[in-house]
């Protein structure tokens, strides 16, 4: 909801197209995981992951891997080349 926000202050507008133009300029906000960034080719989040160990009804992280961007997605999805693309694309493990 924050990026759809921040495209929208971006756009000036609610209108759809200028929302998704604004999302594809690289819009960024800062969440409570870390920076959060829309990746205008497949309009999925560049964002930190976070590994976790659970114990005694806390968290400690173990790991972070900075700013992963979505390449599983990448390698199927390009919305820059394809803008009409709107079918669902399930990745598989």
């Amino acid at each position: 909801v924050l990026t759809w926000a921040a495209a929208v202050r971006e756009a000036g507008s609610l209108d759809r197209d200028a929302v998704v133009t604004a999302l594809e300029t690289g819009i960024s906000i800062q969440g409570p995981g870390g920076m959060v960034t829309v990746d205008a080719k497949t309009h999925h989040a560049v964002l930190d992951v976070h590994l976790m160990e659970i114990e005694n009804q806390g968290m400690t992280v173990i790991d972070t891997l900075p700013q992963r961007q979505p390449i599983d997605t990448q390698a199927v999805c390009d919305l820059e080349v394809n803008p009409d693309d709107n079918q669902q694309y399930e990745i598989e493990i």
